[in-house]
């Protein structure tokens, strides 16, 4: 497994070889990263100013001689090689010690240094100079670079103090203590850098890594709430957002980035203030729950979404950061979707065995019924047996509604446009034919009408419809109308009959409910789902017409564009 810089194992890339890996020298070090640059470019700016300083006072100590000292001409010299340095990179990981960007620096400025210190004898004492080069190896070189750095410096100092025991023989024993003092704390300065630089290198690679993982969890997590088809909204006790998906900020009729400061602000974002009210409510109390809660539309006139919403609390920290909440939210017309499809699924599985366990003998009953009827049988017995005739034929009815369902399932229907007036007409001449009643009253509004909804699909719907109204209504009191307009359009059929009750109502649609023992309670519940698959809506109203009060059901599709 790869390793960090301090020798743990790193989560990155486990089985990946690093090709790239050098075998381990004695003048390797660990790097500082981009804060190696940086400290590089500002110790290079630092040579300069030194430099800058060292030119300035030679020049003063100079002023009253007639030519350019020695020492001056060093001090211009070293100024111009400092800039020259200046837009040269730090040296890499495995430079020698005498490669060019050492020698034009690190050895360059402790040789320009013990010159000054030879010219200038005892006059002036520049051993504060030889921090600079030992600074510069200590914290961007090896250890023992750092050290062989405070060694030359060292040697230095005490060079000039065996000089003076020719020039000062009394001065010598200082110069030589002092030198020693200086040299040891050169030592432990490049020593306690060298170490410092070490632990911030780790410091720096621990938090890199850290900073990584924290990247990827985090995109880890928006891969996740970007797949959810639920929305997940992610907010503190403050009502600020940290995060919104995209199915989210759809159920909020959102289509910019939920941390601008205008999110469910008020007037901005109605559900979304109301989301956040209810969810910081919870937060503040520390209390999880859950509640169908209907929010406002983004279009005013368009009815309001009911929302099924979760919140679920973060583990409180003890560091003062504000508490977080997650608020999973939910359409409720999703959740009645998927319990329809998995009532149609198990439906579908069932119809192979009511087709074989219910049909066959079914069709052997009425066969043996009509065989027995052609013998000629007395009165009551062909009472009897036009009461099995009646009884099978109504199980079979049964038996098409389920497999009907079955038939109906979930899913995008194929595209069609169907010239609705036409078929229509046709479709209720041949209901009356089968029925042999002169009802319903046609009122057709446009033959040029065009619908985006399967012609079958549409027929079985009709004849749906109409068929309930004959059972439930007054046969002679039935009547089918359309009305067409630039963007959509209306099939309606109407019966007399008393007022549904609420209870009715609110169970209508379902499948297997029906206020009569002898219907199966599919036909409404399948025309709901064909209206669905073809993008349609049907309704129930209380409508009067003519003057009579009546019960409507209402198709509203999709005008076609011809």
């Amino acid at each position: 497994m790869r390793e960090r810089h301090d020798g743990t194992p790193s989560p990155f890339m486990p089985f990946w070889p690093d090709l790239g890996a050098r075998r381990a020298r004695p003048w390797s070090y660990l790097p500082l990263g981009p804060d190696a640059d940086r400290l590089w470019v500002q110790l290079m700016r630092a040579r300069v100013t030194v430099a800058a300083v060292l030119l300035l006072l030679q020049i003063l100590l100079q002023q009253h001689n007639g030519g350019l000292g020695t020492a001056t001409t060093l001090c211009l010299a070293y100024l111009c090689g400092t800039f020259a340095t200046l837009p040269m990179r730090r040296p890499a990981h495995g430079d020698s010690p005498w490669s060019a960007r050492w020698l034009s620096t690190l050895w360059t400025d402790i040789a320009c240094f013990a010159l000054l210190r030879l010219l200038a004898g005892s006059a002036f004492d520049f051993a504060p100079l030889f921090l600079l080069p030992v600074l510069l190896a200590s914290t961007l070189g090896p250890l023992a670079l750092a050290l062989a750095s405070a060694a030359a410096a060292s040697l230095v100092l005490l060079g000039g103090a065996t000089l003076s025991l020719w020039n000062e023989p009394g001065q010598a024993p200082a110069r030589f203590m002092q030198s020693g003092l200086t040299g040891t704390g050169f030592f432990l300065l490049a020593l306690l850098t060298h170490q410092l630089a070490q632990r911030l290198a780790r410091e720096l690679a621990l938090v890199r890594d850290s900073q990584a993982m924290a990247r990827l969890q985090g995109e880890v997590n928006g891969l996740i709430a970007r797949g959810l088809s639920e929305g997940v909204l992610v907010f503190d006790e403050h009502g600020r957002v940290w995060h919104a998906n995209p199915p989210a900020l759809s159920m909020l009729g959102l289509a910019h980035d939920p941390a601008a400061a205008d999110f469910g602000a008020a007037g901005s974002c109605p559900a979304g203030r109301l989301l956040l009210d209810w969810g910081r409510q919870g937060l503040l109390e520390q209390v999880e729950r859950e509640q169908e809660l209907e929010i406002p539309a983004v279009d005013g006139d368009a009815p309001r979404r009911k929302l099924q919403l979760r919140l679920r609390l973060s583990p409180s920290a003890d560091d003062g950061s504000p508490r977080a909440g997650v608020l999973f939210m939910e359409d409720m017309r999703s959740i009645e979707a998927r319990l329809r499809t998995e009532r149609l699924a198990a439906m579908g599985r069932v119809s192979a065995a009511v087709a074989h366990e219910i049909r066959n003998p079914l069709a052997a009953i009425s066969q043996a019924n009509a065989l027995l009827a052609e013998d000629g049988l007395a009165p009551e017995q062909q009472h009897l047996s036009a009461m099995i005739e009646r009884n099978a034929q109504r199980l079979a009815r049964t038996v098409d509604d389920i497999l009907e369902l079955a038939r109906a399932q979930p899913g995008p229907a194929p595209a069609g446009i169907t010239p609705l007036d036409t078929l229509v007409r046709d479709w209720v001449q041949d209901w009356r034919a089968a029925q042999a009643v002169a009802s319903p009253r046609l009122r057709l509004g446009s033959a040029t009408a065009r619908v985006r909804f399967e012609p079958e699909h549409l027929r079985r719907v009709l004849v749906n419809l109409l068929d309930n109204a004959r059972k439930h209504g007054v046969t002679g009191a039935i009547e089918v109308w359309t009305e067409a307009d630039d963007s959509a359009t209306l099939l309606g059929v109407w019966s007399t009959g008393p007022e549904l009750s609420a209870a009715v109502r609110q169970h209508l649609f379902e499948p297997f409910f029906s206020s009569d023992s002898r219907s199966s309670g599919l036909g409404l519940y399948i025309s709901r789902e064909l209206c669905q698959r073809n993008a349609a809506e049907i309704s129930y109203r209380r409508l009067p017409r003519s003057g009579v009060a009546g019960n409507a059901f209402l198709v509203h599709m999709t005008a076609a564009v011809a």
